[in-house]
């Protein structure tokens, strides 16, 4: 670290007498630092940034990458420095390109853009807001370049991915720009919601009340119970004590005669 201080010391003061840009004039764009990334593009974004700040100032080729290299912290720091100690002693110094295709194969593999590529091919709405969709669209779609060759092929895919309460009514309309399209589906979106509300509510005003009834202050929920009330009616007549009333008949004839021939003989 102490001899990339004094050489590039050494840089800002040679070029400031040969009216070229310093690396006080570098440092003075803010370029940013790069230690580690969750996500591919954050590195990849870096590097553009970092490369137009070169530009910017007219940094000689020869100094681009002891200026970025510079900007590297914590692991991409060390990273820089295991990969220069494993360079032939008698190498030159990397240049700008060698510097480029190292920091993307280490933190831009071609395996995960691959991945994230595909991912976004396979995106849908599903569960989530518009809001959230787009919000993830558009990170997916940094990774999709040739894919979204116009912005019309860009609203197609984001049509292609919502609900179909929502792809419907937007499949048969003409959008002047991505912009307007993602205006009419968070309207629709917000319109079918507030339908939705109104309708729960008529349906809760509907039902009929049913309210429970009141524990008296001072008791347990164990101890109390809700108070029955029950209708008298009268007790159902018992036969048991009826007195019975014996009537004699007379014998129909048929049985008269049966008796009285029974006798005789």
């Amino acid at each position: 670290m102490a001899t990339q201080t004094q050489l590039l010391q050494a840089i800002a003061n040679n070029q400031g007498n040969r009216g070229r840009s310093s690396f006080g004039e570098f440092m003075r764009t803010k370029p940013p630092t790069f230690a580690t990334a969750e996500e591919p593009m954050d590195a990849e974004d870096w590097l553009r940034i970092i490369e137009k700040k070169l530009t910017l100032v007219r940094v000689r080729e020869a100094d681009k990458v002891i200026f970025a290299a510079n900007q590297l912290e914590g692991p991409a720091g060390d990273w820089w420095d295991t990969y220069k100690e494993a360079r032939e002693e008698d190498a030159v110094e990397p240049n700008w390109e060698e510097f480029t295709t190292a920091f993307r194969d280490n933190f831009v593999p071609a395996a995960v853009m691959r991945m994230k590529n595909n991912e976004f091919r396979r995106l849908q709405q599903g569960n989530t807001t518009v809001q959230e969709y787009l919000n993830r669209f558009t990170q997916l779609a940094r990774y999709a370049t040739r894919d979204l060759a116009d912005e019309e092929e860009k609203i197609d895919k984001f049509i292609e991915g919502l609900n179909d309460e929502l792809r419907g009514p937007m499949i048969g309309q003409d959008h002047d720009s991505f912009q307007s399209l993602i205006n009419k589906v968070v309207r629709l979106e917000n319109d079918r919601k507030v339908v939705e509300h109104n309708r729960k509510r008529r349906l809760a005003m509907n039902r009929s009340p049913q309210t429970a009834p009141q524990r008296p202050k001072g008791t347990t929920s164990s101890a109390w119970r809700p108070t029955v009330v029950t209708t008298s009616r009268p007790a159902a007549s018992s036969n048991f004590h009826r007195p019975v009333t014996i009537q004699n008949r007379a014998p129909a004839p048929n049985q008269a005669a049966t008796g009285s021939q029974s006798i005789e003989e």
